[in-house]
């Protein structure tokens, strides 16, 4: 797997995705609308496009959601306001964010919903990091990356609901085993099989 040029920028950590109120569609919607300035080899995003109703409309949430998480981007120094009045999105060391292709990361923004990209891009790093070889990984790892409760699995299916749409979409191939414990209790295996950052149209 190649990085692809005009690829984009997603946080990966925890300290920053699991954060409440931190919206991975909000921010990858900003980084997918935004300009390079040459100068200063910065991302940044017009002031004009910074409206909380249009914003509200085209991400399906509310006005009020949009600007309470607006607000935590600038809070956790991922967006930054400009003098000028537009907005400078913060370079991100390589180990708090991975690069997605834009025209990917437009298709994840427009199709999906919160966490989504946030579990993408962490498989998708996970997959490059381990020489695109299959790995094992956790629903609960998961839960906890995205800030959801860990000591319930009634919502699992969150989780579950997610990679079987990324799995739909192309982008990932998982697997899944059921085992039962010496207690008799099953537990559920799963395994990234194969990722990619290029999608495909059908």
């Amino acid at each position: 797997m190649q990085i692809q040029r005009n690829s984009r920028q997603v946080p990966n950590t925890k300290d920053i995705v699991a954060q409440k109120y931190y919206s991975d569609i909000l921010y990858c919607h900003l980084q997918v609308i935004s300009q390079f300035d040459p100068e200063t080899a910065e991302r940044f995003v017009l002031n004009s496009d910074i409206n909380y109703a249009a914003l509200g409309n085209i991400l399906g949430i509310t006005r009020q959601t949009v600007s309470r998480r607006f607000a935590k981007l600038l809070e956790l120094g991922l967006v930054a306001k400009k003098d000028n009045g537009d907005y400078t999105l913060t370079r991100l060391s390589s180990n708090q964010a991975f690069l997605i292709p834009q025209a990917t990361l437009s298709v994840l923004v427009s199709a999906l919903n919160d966490n989504s990209i946030t579990v993408y891009a962490y498989l998708l790093e996970r997959y490059y990091a381990a020489d695109e070889q299959r790995f094992s990984f956790s629903i609960t790892g998961l839960k906890e990356l995205c800030g959801l409760g860990t000591k319930t699995t009634s919502n699992n299916y969150i989780i579950t609901n997610i990679l079987n749409v990324l799995q739909k979409l192309g982008l990932i191939t998982y697997s899944s085993n059921t085992t039962r414990t010496k207690g008799g209790q099953c537990e559920t295996h799963y395994y990234l099989e194969n990722a990619t950052n290029i999608y495909e149209e059908c």
